[in-house]
């Protein structure tokens, strides 16, 4: 499975679990973990957002975070506002000082890269598509 597919499966023990199959949610869980393991031995990759999200549903939210941090820390923050607003799995971490300092790391780093962006529009390094002008045959559609 790619990194896309892990994060839509990963859901399955999460709703199992919601739903109250507690033994079935757990076995989705180890099969994830030891597929997480085997991806990391034989590809060199690893999948720490989606095993931080197992350690969670596992009750060990000291390894989740450290999993979550790890994660945003190597830069990936695809999807950072869902993780750290809106997923409710994390919702109960919100008011850990461990999350609200991960949370505050991405918040940085992720107005960083905006300025940066800025600082390319500016220069012109890249387009700016937000003043892109509308295209004549476009702007006359009603």
């Amino acid at each position: 499975m790619d990194v896309c597919a892990y994060n839509v499966a990963s859901s399955l023990p999460v709703l199992l679990e919601a739903d109250g199959h507690k033994a079935e949610s757990q076995r989705w869980r180890d099969a994830f973990k030891q597929d997480i393991d085997a991806v990391a031995r034989s590809a060199g990759g690893d999948l720490p957002r989606v095993r931080a999200e197992l350690l969670l549903l596992d009750g060990h939210r000291d390894q989740a975070l450290e999993a979550l941090a790890e994660d945003f820390h190597t830069g990936d923050i695809r999807q950072w506002w869902y993780t750290l607003k809106f997923n409710p799995l994390w919702r109960p971490m919100h008011g850990d000082p461990r999350f609200q300092a991960i949370a505050n790391d991405v918040r940085v780093r992720v107005d960083l890269e905006r300025s940066q962006l800025e600082d390319m529009r500016r220069l012109g390094t890249v387009p700016d598509a937000r003043r892109a002008a509308v295209p004549a045959r476009v702007a006359t559609v009603r």
